[in-house]
């Protein structure tokens, strides 16, 4: 993929690295207390976010305030998972995020309660990012709902469709391919195999049970055969879809990786904010591919844990709703959404359970369901997405 310059921010006063010299490797909190050292951002103390399985995160605590900015976060990629060395991840994937990042900025209206945080500036020699902190007092959605620290049914509505119309306009703003964001984003082949690996290729094994990973959660699970079918081929076409060259009328600009520990929340809830983070998964696809792992995971928050049930219950209908008053609709994006709903349930909950493990098996069937009967009209009527099948802009 070809970067735009004009997206790419480069804080004044940041020294230029010599390309000959070896990028730093800043996966300590020392390293990089020690490397900013006569830079804009020395800091006195620098502490590492745990959690997080792709990159080095930490916060900055700086020695001058820039303004009224007394803390930033930089993040720092190495070719590799931090949490899985083995597994390697191309190092252009924050020119990829801080480009889309930048630009969502610059085109969507700024007024509404969900923001992307703000770049200052970016490193691509030594792969960093210097960006906004969100601040002490945010929590991750998932966090939030776990834990029943949103203060009523009213904020989690709020949240909820927040983050749907944000979504929804970030769909349709794209459709019009506004300064090439289509054609920029479309050439992104690595995240593409990526999220087609994770949320196609596995499927049918896992089914099957012959998948390369060792799936104990699954043991004696029987699918029938014909909605086994079904399901390859709906893959199948997916997986060729993902992978075409050049996007289709249908495609819109993902944000890539929209999932409740993506989404940070104040704690604070006067006034409310929200932030979407990690936007190196961010590509052309299909809308319904976006959300349909959001209301997964929301589900299973809903299902696995009795005391957030009510809460992720709001923000997830509160999110297709708005999503739903916001976008174009048509059948077909009930069906991807659907679709995708069920393929996450099949691939996430026997490798990383997201609720009591005697349920995986539960969830797995379900998903079978949602995905082998993502076409039937009447199956579609009583879904969760049934919202998604009439068109409210004009209502």
């Amino acid at each position: 993929m070809m970067h735009k310059e004009s997206y790419l921010p480069v804080y004044d006063g940041m020294p230029k690295f010599d390309p000959s010299f070896p990028p730093a490797i800043l996966t300590s909190a020392s390293a990089v207390k020690s490397f900013l050292i006569g830079t804009p951002f020395e800091c006195r103390s620098v502490t590492q976010f745990p959690g997080g399985s792709a990159n080095y995160v930490y916060r900055l605590h700086l020695n001058a305030a820039i303004g009224d900015i007394e803390t930033v976060v930089l993040k720092h990629a190495q070719p590799f998972f931090r949490a899985w060395e083995e597994i390697s991840w191309e190092l252009d994937r924050q020119a990829l995020e801080v480009e889309a990042m930048t630009r969502v900025r610059i085109g969507l209206p700024s007024t509404s309660i969900v923001q992307v945080p703000q770049i200052f500036h970016f490193d691509a020699h030594n792969h960093f990012i210097v960006l906004e902190d969100c601040g002490l007092d945010v929590m991750t959605l998932k966090d939030l709902i776990s834990s029943g620290s949103i203060s009523s049914t009213s904020v989690a509505e709020t949240i909820g469709s927040a983050v749907g119309e944000f979504i929804a306009t970030l769909h349709e703003w794209s459709r019009n391919n506004p300064d090439g964001i289509l054609d920029a984003f479309d050439e992104c082949p690595h995240t593409k195999r990526m999220f087609a690996n994770v949320t196609y290729d596995h499927i049918v094994s896992t089914l099957h049970g012959v998948d390369e990973d060792s799936l104990p959660l699954l043991s004696g699970l029987e699918i029938e055969r014909s909605k086994i079918q079904t399901i390859q081929r709906l893959t199948d076409e997916y997986r060729a879809h993902v992978l075409a060259p050049g996007h289709s009328t249908r495609d819109v600009f993902l944000m890539g990786d929209l999932t409740y520990t993506n989404v940070l929340v104040s704690n604070d809830e006067q006034p409310l904010r929200i932030y979407l983070l990690d936007w190196e998964l961010a590509r052309t696809g299909l809308p319904g591919s976006e959300f349909g792992k959001f209301c997964a995971f929301l589900d299973s928050r809903m299902r696995g844990n009795l005391n957030a049930a009510e809460l992720a219950s709001k923000v997830q209908s509160s999110f297709l709703e708005a999503y739903s008053r916001h976008a174009k609709l048509d059948s077909r994006l009930a069906q991807d959404t659907l679709a995708h709903w069920g393929s996450t349930y099949i691939y996430r909950m026997p490798r990383q359970p997201l609720c009591e493990e005697k349920l995986v098996s539960d969830f797995v069937k379900e998903g079978v369901e949602y995905m082998a009967q993502s076409r039937e009209k009447d199956f579609l009527a009583q879904s969760p997405v049934r919202v998604l099948l009439v068109d409210k802009r004009n209502i």
